[in-house]
């Protein structure tokens, strides 16, 4: 849990790095594990259906579907996977090196321009 402007942002990967996150996921799902999955899976209440942990958790998740949907409706071709650049807009940027969700790995995956993440299947869409 982590107070940040008065409020309280939690997440429920408790003090497991994320990686371990990841390698977790990779065995359940057979395949490793796409950035929303990971997310979603740290900012999930365990055994609950996917209700998110927090309103900010569920804004910021239904902001980027909503955002990526927007941007790729008029093509003919599939979203990608996962847009950082995206995320960041969304979530609100960088603070303090961090982008909310995925801390300073976000930093090491944007370029300047759209940035995707290049394993696993197309954007899952809402978790409801």
């Amino acid at each position: 849990m982590i107070v940040k402007d008065g409020l309280i942002t939690k997440h429920a990967g408790g003090s497991i790095k994320i990686e371990i996150h990841e390698d977790r996921l990779t065995k359940k799902l057979g395949r490793p594990p796409n950035k929303i999955e990971v997310f979603r899976a740290t900012h999930t209440k365990k055994g609950a259906n996917g209700v998110f942990i927090d309103g900010k958790s569920q804004r910021v998740d239904e902001d980027y579907a909503s955002a990526i949907m927007e941007k790729y409706s008029s093509n003919f071709e599939s979203p990608p996977i996962f847009v950082m650049d995206k995320w960041i807009e969304v979530s609100g940027g960088f603070n303090k090196g961090k982008v909310y969700g995925f801390g300073s790995c976000a930093k090491s995956q944007t370029s300047g321009s759209s940035t995707f993440q290049s394993c696993t299947s197309a954007y899952p869409g809402p978790s409801s």
